[in-house]
């Protein structure tokens, strides 16, 4: 059984030393850890809306709904619309923080 071992450096790159273009820039998302953007959490927001509205309408036009389906799905609409508010709220408190700071 024999293994390889990759060599960990060499005369023009030490090991350790990292060359410029494999730093990440200031403000770069790196896409293996990019989470959703606000906007895309504002788009699910709309959609959990439009089917919570529709439940209940559903529910009270007497359209063959399930009471339990309809109150889940307004209870994630209200959760959605809670998490999107406290993000909107750390935005804000973060916009403010910078805009306190003396440069």
């Amino acid at each position: 059984m024999s293994m390889h071992i990759a060599p960990q450096g060499s005369a023009d790159r030490p090991l350790g030393v990292r060359q410029v273009a494999d730093l990440p820039i200031v403000g770069q998302q790196q896409d293996s850890h990019a989470g959703p953007s606000f906007a895309t959490l504002l788009e699910s927001l709309g959609s959990a809306t439009n089917q919570a509205d529709r439940g209940v309408e559903d529910l009270a036009t007497g359209d063959e709904r399930d009471l339990h389906d309809v109150v889940m799905a307004v209870e994630m609409e209200s959760m959605s619309f809670e998490l999107a508010v406290q993000i909107r709220n750390h935005l804000v408190d973060g916009w403010n923080e910078l805009f306190r700071m003396a440069v």
